[in-house]
């Protein structure tokens, strides 16, 4: 009888994505700051949303996935009196005349497909403090 139905077997759920990758974060790293250009840097999570541009609002207690992160410096990162942690996130931002998030989506994009065509991890670095040296070009202009 237990032929003719047999136990249907159990599916693991997928694990949730948690939106974390060190490997990105360590990159980061690597890069100068991106408000004023010193070193070391910091990886700092974007907090303010962009729905338009696929960036999700902030979740209550919850740190947004490691794509969403610039290069800051502790300084500007947390430490500093004027600080990104300080006050209203976006302002900051617009004071210092920086898109963080486009320049979040572009140093992910570098990031992943330089990881993913195996690509020595100094040339991505390279890549990425080129993506950091033109959005604070553009910051000066």
């Amino acid at each position: 009888m237990s032929l003719m139905f047999p136990k249907p077997t159990r599916r693991r759920k997928a694990a949730a994505d948690t939106g974390k990758d060190e490997a990105h974060l360590r990159l980061i790293r690597q890069c100068q700051c991106l408000a004023c250009g010193a070193e070391p840097a910091e990886a700092a999570h974007l907090k303010y949303g962009d729905p338009l541009r696929g960036k999700p609002g902030p979740s209550l207690g919850k740190r947004p996935p490691d794509r969403w992160t610039t290069p800051l410096c502790p300084r500007c990162h947390r430490l500093g009196k004027d600080c990104q942690h300080n006050g209203n996130e976006r302002v900051w931002w617009e004071r210092h005349g920086i898109d963080p998030i486009d320049t979040a989506i572009k140093l992910y994009e570098a990031s992943s497909r330089g990881r993913k065509a195996g690509l020595p991890e100094g040339i991505i670095v390279d890549t990425m403090r080129a993506i950091v040296r033109r959005a604070r070009r553009r910051m000066v202009e």
